[in-house]
């Protein structure tokens, strides 16, 4: 009788939900419920109950995050959210994942039991067109992903290297007619890998203080693991005046023309290099790029490197 009141509580409450068009409880409770179910099981092994609470705490986060959602910068827009769905539903797609792998066996071994030959035909072929759906992917989506951000682009096949894609990339900020090809940046970043990171540990390098997904900044502190001057996403763990000072700082140390001003910035922010690429051109003021030609011609930088789009400054006095 328990169990029933139960079944009609549940049932009611999907009701509601669904009244209220509340569709993600109206799919996650049902199996939340049979997780707790599964989990009751007295003759479940412990390779079993195991795999049952990794599912149960994955469908109770993806519900978690539909109540609750920490706020943050985006608070009042229509991506409240975004950041709890994301960080918290990653965890919950790898504990589902875990479980599937965990469960398949099991799975396959109650399906070969099955006295029906029919049903279990149906099932493989089921389990297999679901196997397909997501194999697919690395073979149809990421041509297509590629292509839409570096059209016509088609990095090196048979390698490890992170980096290759830059070989062969480009693409356009702030608008079409400003291509940049990352070719050069690339070089660099090679250059900077061979000759500063495994030298001389962690220097500071200036580069573009932007943001990354679309203009692709901070592409050499990313690669190469040298501290810049600002990183992305910082907002969102720092007071935001924090930020905006270091912001204004980095964006000064690049456009300013006064030397004595940049002297300053170089000591306070304890830069020992400084990348002019072709993103900080197109960011930057080129009255105050020249800058560092004339540090070089005064003796505190000296060029290191330079390709045909990109120049790599060492300062050499403080």
């Amino acid at each position: 009788r328990l169990a029933l009141y139960g079944l009609g509580g549940v049932l009611g409450l999907l009701v509601v939900l669904a009244v209220a068009k509340l569709w993600v409880f109206v799919l996650l409770i049902p199996l939340i419920v049979l997780a707790v179910l599964l989990l009751w099981r007295d003759d479940a092994t412990p390779a079993e109950l195991f795999t049952y609470a990794l599912i149960f705490t994955a469908l109770l986060v993806l519900l978690g995050i539909e109540v609750i959602y920490l706020k943050d910068f985006l608070g009042g827009g229509e991506h409240r959210r975004m950041n709890t769905v994301f960080k918290f539903g990653i965890q919950a797609w790898v504990l589902l994942g875990l479980a599937t792998g965990a469960a398949l066996p099991g799975l396959w071994a109650a399906v070969e039991r099955w006295r029906s030959r029919g049903t279990r035909w149906a099932w493989t072929v089921a389990l297999a067109l679901l196997l397909f759906a997501a194999c697919i992917y690395p073979v149809v989506g990421t041509p297509a992903r590629v292509n839409d951000r570096f059209p016509g682009a088609r990095p090196p096949l048979g390698t490890l290297d992170g980096m290759a894609f830059m070989t062969v990339g480009e693409y356009a900020w702030p608008d079409e007619n400003n291509r940049i090809a990352l070719k050069y940046d690339y070089e660099a970043i090679r250059w900077l890998m061979d000759n500063v990171s495994v030298k001389e540990g962690t220097p500071v390098l200036a580069e573009a203080a932007i943001g990354y997904y679309r203009e692709f900044g901070v592409r050499v502190a990313s690669y190469t693991g040298l501290p810049t001057l600002l990183g992305m996403h910082q907002a969102e763990q720092r007071y935001a005046w924090q930020v905006g000072e270091r912001d204004a700082a980095a964006r000064e140390f690049f456009n300013t023309t006064d030397l004595e001003r940049t002297r300053q910035l170089i000591r306070d922010l304890h830069i020992r290099y400084v990348y002019v690429g072709q993103l900080e051109r197109a960011l930057y003021d080129q009255a105050g790029l020249q800058k560092f030609d004339e540090m070089v011609q005064t003796g505190e930088m000296r060029v290191v490197y330079r390709n045909e789009r990109t120049i790599i400054y060492e300062v050499l006095k403080f």
